[in-house]
């Protein structure tokens, strides 16, 4: 996912921080299709065979309670529509997750490792799923976007906006965008995470620059003591 070769182009400008202190009292974007397929992968029998985010949900809330405990406020940003020049991956996906599911159910049900395998790859992030995380995350206060269609130009806007202080993500798409703070490669038990920050990257010679990229931002407000966001 990302830039091909940028992670290695922009090298010298990665700073190893930990967010737990880089990030303390700020206001940080998160990915959150990243978590939502963490933890499906997690709970893939109950996410596939039983329609039931609820463990998802659960280790959302955790996640982000977690989060504000080490002094950090988490706004999460949410993939919208699908745009149309990626209907084909979009196609093809959806036939790879048919097809792990035909093989689940071809499986001899006590090869765990096996049938689990094909749980995994049959995931799919439903738009119930979605809904029922923002409405859980909204009862517990947490403030949410989501995108006219994927999430990278959200992020990068209200990076840019200066609505939040930083962008936590996987997708190094968001360092071209023009995120001002992307952090990669999180751990969220020990706050390890790599720093690209725009600043330190336009000092390196021949590093991608971030284009003008215009985004739009939708804003859901919560009444909650976010809401000034």
């Amino acid at each position: 996912m990302g830039v091909i070769e940028l992670i290695p182009r922009t090298a010298p400008a990665h700073k190893r921080v930990n967010v737990y202190v880089s990030c303390k009292e700020m206001k940080v974007a998160i990915d959150t299709s990243v978590w939502l397929h963490e933890f499906a992968l997690r709970h893939a029998r109950a996410v596939v065979l039983e329609k039931d985010p609820s463990g998802v949900i659960d280790d959302v809330t955790r996640r982000a309670a977690h989060m504000v405990r080490r002094g950090i406020t988490p706004v999460f940003v949410f993939d919208g529509a699908a745009a149309e020049a990626k209907g084909g991956t979009v196609e093809a996906r959806v036939k790879r997750r048919a097809a792990a599911y035909a093989r689940f159910e071809a499986q001899d049900i006590e090869d765990v490792s096996a049938t689990d395998s094909s749980l995994r790859a049959a995931i799919n992030i439903t738009w119930d799923m979605v809904s029922a995380v923002i409405d859980a995350l909204r009862l517990r206060g947490f403030a949410h976007f989501v995108a006219p269609y994927e999430a990278d130009g959200q992020l990068a806007a209200l990076s840019k906006a200066g609505i939040v202080g930083a962008v936590f993500t996987i997708d190094s798409d968001i360092v071209v965008l023009g995120a001002q703070l992307t952090y990669l490669k999180i751990n969220y038990y020990t706050g390890s995470a790599i720093l690209i920050d725009q600043a330190a990257l336009a000092r390196v010679p021949g590093a991608m620059r971030a284009p003008r990229v215009p985004t739009t931002i939708r804003v859901h407000r919560c009444p909650t003591r976010l809401s000034e966001l």
